[in-house]
């Protein structure tokens, strides 16, 4: 297996992967939570990238549409070929930047919305978040920081956890059958 340090020189996005070690805590949390916890979830954590991306970039107002878009997929208000298209365009905005943090940023956030329609993607918000860290902050510092983003992200799904309890929805047809496993 390839060392981080490896990863990060090589430039690789994102430089995670749900089966590091780091990781499996998170991912077997990620695993044992419904869809409707893990959409929940993804809203709670975009939102400081959502913001800082848009303090960033002027074409960035697409950020806010595809929140919007995104809730009214999860919502079952349109569909998911709407949402396609406002998640191309974020892959778009990020090919703006030659900052491969903030590439990872918008990548994180589209992972995220891609969770509404498969809970696969639940854990790439993580992968692309935690690799916009490192290159920010560089592999010694960023690497350092990453213990306290984990138990930020477990923080966050506890709360979805709890949060889905008392929302009711209107969710999606399409939610209503749960999938037991991420594989």
């Amino acid at each position: 297996m390839e060392s981080m340090e490896e990863r990060f020189r090589k430039g690789y996005t994102p430089l995670f992967k749900r089966n590091d070690d780091l990781l499996q805590n998170l991912f077997g949390e990620v695993e044992k939570s419904s869809h409707k916890t893990l959409i929940l979830w993804s809203f709670l954590l975009i939102k400081e990238p959502v913001a800082y991306l848009t303090g960033r970039y002027s074409n960035s107002y697409i950020l806010e549409k595809g929140v919007d878009i995104a809730w009214q997929w999860a919502q079952g208000n349109t569909t998911r070929s709407d949402a396609e298209r406002v998640m191309k365009m974020i892959e778009l905005a990020a090919e703006e930047t030659d900052e491969k943090g903030e590439k990872c940023l918008f990548k994180a956030v589209n992972e995220a919305f891609l969770t509404i329609g498969d809970r696969s993607h639940a854990m790439g918000f993580a992968e692309y978040d935690l690799s916009s860290l490192v290159y920010e902050e560089g592999p010694i510092r960023g690497l350092g920081m990453i213990g306290s983003k984990i138990r930020e992200y477990e923080e966050k799904l506890e709360a979805a956890k709890a949060e889905e309890k008392t929302n009711l929805g209107p969710w999606a047809p399409f939610l209503s059958s749960e999938r037991k496993s991420l594989a």
